[in-house]
């Protein structure tokens, strides 16, 4: 797709401060063990992985309670509790144990949007959809976490996918504590299940991630990039009664076809009655990922519709 670069990327660079505040954060959903065990086990027991010449990265279970219960969350959704909103709301006010957890979240790692906030968050999380590797950032305007992730993707023995989150939409997410971050999002896993494949995978890419971090602070510069990747667009509901009861289930085509396009005319559902196909109906072609994700029934997501959409990646340095 498209890997010319125009003039101005090749002549523009962005500089940044040396990263020395690096977090590896796993647990922020309970029930997906790789990244819990990868933090508790994989990374806190061998010191030596997280140690580079330039830093020494820090792991942190972000949601200790629900982990140990091996539960997505105890009252709430941990990773939709770092809003400006619900991060200066009083905690005396507040029953959830998770709004409190990313309040003290905040203190460790931030304050959100402040100078004072951690240089770079990894937050490590599964999914049971069939993602395979998959990589997502925040803005095409965070060059540096761009940048991070297209190093992932290049350097990794795994095929990686890019996901960016729609422009404009509010930050809720743990890894938003810190100034540039990312997530590594791989499946399919069950919740509460470790595959070692999966373990294997997301340590390493951390390790890929530390020693690109690493390369960054020693003065390495990464040249500018045209970035192919899989922009959210829209979320898409199953099919539901008056009572908000589901009718229909993900069609077979459709399951596990996870980044693959889908046209108009393509069957997307099966209804549980007469088993006929519900079919997508829109001109746009869309791409389709988190099919049929467990956590995101109660969501009333039955998956996401992206578009692939390039972007011009300024090249980084650091500055001295």
């Amino acid at each position: 797709m498209g890997d010319k670069l125009t003039k101005q990327q090749e002549e523009h660079m962005a500089s940044f401060a040396p990263l020395s505040r690096v977090i590896v954060t796993g647990g922020t959903h309970g029930d997906e063990l790789a990244g819990v065990y990868l933090v508790q086990k994989g990374l806190v027991k061998q010191p030596e992985f997280l140690q580079r010449e330039t830093f020494t990265a820090q792991a942190i279970v972000a949601n200790p309670e629900a982990s140990r219960k091996s539960c997505r969350f105890v009252d709430t959704d941990l990773n939709r509790c770092f809003t400006f909103e619900s991060l200066s709301s009083s905690t005396a006010n507040s029953s959830s144990y998770e709004i409190r957890r990313a309040k003290e979240l905040n203190h460790l790692l931030g304050p959100k949007g402040s100078n004072e906030a951690v240089d770079f968050i990894c937050d490590l999380h599964t999914t049971t959809a069939n993602m395979g590797t998959c990589i997502i950032v925040d803005s095409e305007k965070d060059y540096l976490s761009c940048q991070a992730a297209h190093y992932l993707k290049e350097v990794s023995t795994h095929p990686c996918q890019i996901m960016l989150i729609k422009s404009g939409t509010p930050t809720f997410s743990m890894m938003s504590l810190a100034k540039h971050y990312l997530t590594l999002e791989i499946g399919p896993a069950p919740h509460g299940v470790i595959r070692a494949d999966i373990y294997n995978t997301m340590k390493m890419l951390v390790g890929h991630l530390l020693d690109f971090i690493d390369r960054f602070n020693k003065g390495q510069e990464f040249p500018a990039f045209n970035m192919d990747c899989f922009q959210i667009e829209r979320k898409f509901d199953y099919p539901r009664d008056e009572d908000g009861q589901l009718t229909a289930c993900i069609h077979p085509k459709l399951q596990d076809s996870d980044f693959k396009p889908l046209f108009q005319g393509d069957p997307i559902f099966q209804s549980f009655v007469s088993e006929e196909s519900i079919c997508y109906e829109a001109q746009d072609p869309i791409c389709p990922i988190f099919i049929n994700e467990a956590s995101y029934y109660s969501k009333g997501i039955a998956f996401w519709g992206t578009k692939i959409q390039t972007f011009e990646i300024t090249s980084i340095k650091v500055s001295i």
